[in-house]
């Protein structure tokens, strides 16, 4: 499975599993515009990361006892459910993944 994707392999179709962002600036890169070298990490590396993690049991229950018309209740509950994440480690293959591309990033910019 790929978790991630370099700049100049994506563009505007792919904004629902790069985002926006991201998928703007591989339509840029791919124009010709002058784009730093990056890569953007998919959506669905996120969803792979609850699943594998079984985080997303937790946070399903965390929704359920959020009272949606309390700001106090969702601000204490984003960040409950943000520390649940923080606290996870990162499979190895999405880790490995990640890491190989900043490798080469690092490569790039000495080159």
């Amino acid at each position: 499975m790929d978790f991630i994707k370099s700049l100049r392999e994506i563009d505007r179709t792919d904004v629902p599993r790069a985002g926006g962002k991201g998928a703007s600036l591989g339509e840029l890169a791919k124009m010709g515009v002058p784009v730093p070298t990056g890569f953007v990490v998919l959506a669905s590396t996120f969803e792979q990361f609850f699943k594998e993690t079984d985080v997303n049991t937790e946070v399903d229950a965390m929704w359920k006892r959020i009272n949606i018309k309390d700001n106090e209740s969702i601000e204490e509950s984003s960040e409950i459910i943000r520390n649940l994440i923080l606290a996870k480690q990162f499979p190895e293959k999405i880790a490995g993944e990640i890491s190989s591309a900043f490798d080469k990033l690092r490569v790039s910019l000495f080159v």
